[in-house]
């Protein structure tokens, strides 16, 4: 699921609404938000996919707060048995998520998030490899990219994580990437309200919608999703 793309392009400046993420504020923190072994080894396939199959491929950098939101949304899919969507009991979606982990709540709005959430009556073999090919399906927050300008931050930040049930009979894997300036390092450190950086003026974003979820099946499959792409006088709300 992808959110929008944040860029001047030229226009005049305008307010951007972000997210009231802390009026909807909501828990971070697990004991697994660390990234792995496991989940280093799908960042660098995810990196591997991206860089083969999308035009406008950037270096991937690991973000405390992302990861962190990645990891609690995880914990949350497997809580729920698998079944898929973008929204939590809290009202939140992963950018809302992100800021609440520490992630700069204007960069959140440029974000998106991939999530490949499997239920089933037997244990789940779902590795990186994997896990990198059904959570990039068409519109999948993990694809997202932008047009290479000075006036548009590069989708550079990113969190990845994977949770599995005891019985191993239900994996979520989660990836969230967010735009963030290109001269500066993305946040490393979920202490929440993100960090202190320079801000280029966008234009209006649109409002998230609720997201369809899936039934869960011993088949994996990907989440379905809403897809929202947002860019200088283009914009786009299209249910997939």
């Amino acid at each position: 699921m992808l959110l929008l793309i944040l860029g001047a392009a030229g226009l005049a400046v305008a307010s951007l609404r972000q997210f009231d993420a802390r009026a909807a504020s909501g828990p971070c923190g697990t004991s697994h938000d660390a990234m792995d072994a496991e989940e280093g080894q799908f960042l660098s396939l995810l990196q591997q996919w991206r860089d083969q199959n999308l035009p406008n491929s950037s270096l991937l950098q690991p973000s405390g707060p992302l990861n962190a939101a990645a990891a609690w949304f995880a914990e949350y899919q497997v809580s729920k048995g698998g079944g898929g969507g973008h929204y939590d009991n809290y009202g939140r979606n992963w950018a809302q998520r992100a800021v609440d982990c520490g992630y700069h709540s204007y960069y959140a709005n440029g974000s998106g998030e991939g999530v490949y959430a499997v239920g089933s009556s037997r244990p789940l073999d779902i590795g990186p490899a994997a896990a990198v090919a059904g959570i990039t399906y068409p519109d999948s927050g993990a694809t997202m990219t932008v047009e290479v300008s000075g006036a548009i931050p590069p989708v550079k930040c990113v969190g990845v994580a994977v949770k599995r049930n005891e019985a191993g009979t239900v994996v979520a894997w989660v990836a969230v990437l967010a735009q963030y300036p290109s001269s500066q390092a993305c946040p490393a450190a979920s202490t929440g309200g993100g960090g202190t950086v320079t801000v280029t003026p966008g234009t209006t974003t649109p409002s998230p919608t609720a997201t369809p979820t899936q039934t869960p099946s011993p088949t994996p499959s990907p989440t379905p999703i809403t897809y929202h792409a947002f860019a200088p006088l283009v914009s786009a709300d299209e249910p997939r």
